[in-house]
């Protein structure tokens, strides 16, 4: 038996917001210092010197000062936050090793889950088709029939994806909600 610790895994998602929000930012400040610097290379100095003269219109305990900085300040708090802070867990981890090595742990992603739900949903005779979402514990499982009486396809589709997705091993199995729509041909 190996004295190593294990580790669970805990996919989070990335951080596109604020990674895009900080470079979005940078861009647009290295973009409005290069035209100023352009400009006053070129000869052109009236956008240099009046971001001078209204810079030195202020003073230190002007209220435009304190907003600016209380703007920053928010803003580098947000995005510092947004770093810090984990995410939703993207892993479903499940409680079987499905006859891998001694150790191993097998994970499915919750759109993975949400797919499989559809999928099964779809098989079943009067689905036309199924959509599916996976949030905390719920999976909702929105399906599209032509039948005119959806009482016995509500619950026979519940079942069946409810039964398919306990079978996965799933730590946590969410609880399967179906919402049945009739289409009809006009």
């Amino acid at each position: 038996m190996s004295s190593t610790p294990t580790r669970t895994l805990r996919r989070r998602p990335s951080r596109t917001v604020p990674a895009t929000v900080t470079a979005l930012v940078l861009v647009l400040g290295g973009a409005a210092l290069a035209w100023a610097g352009i400009a006053g290379l070129t000869g052109d100095t009236t956008l240099a010197e009046g971001s001078l003269t209204a810079g030195s219109g202020l003073a230190w305990g002007s209220p435009a000062l304190y907003a600016a900085v209380a703007v920053l300040t928010v803003l580098g708090l947000v995005l510092l936050f947004a770093a810090l802070v984990p995410g939703r867990r993207t892993l479903l981890t499940a409680g079987s090793t499905w006859g891998g090595p001694e150790g191993t742990t097998t994970v499915l992603s919750r759109s993975a889950v949400e797919r499989f739900a559809a999928a099964r949903a779809e098989q079943i005779d009067g689905v036309s088709s199924a959509r599916s979402s996976l949030r905390g514990s719920r999976l909702k499982l929105s399906v599209t029939t032509y039948l005119l009486s959806t009482d016995d396809l509500q619950q026979t589709v519940r079942n069946a994806v409810q039964s398919s997705v306990d079978d996965l091993g799933l730590e946590s199995a969410p609880r399967v909600r179906t919402i049945i729509r009739t289409e009809h041909d006009d």
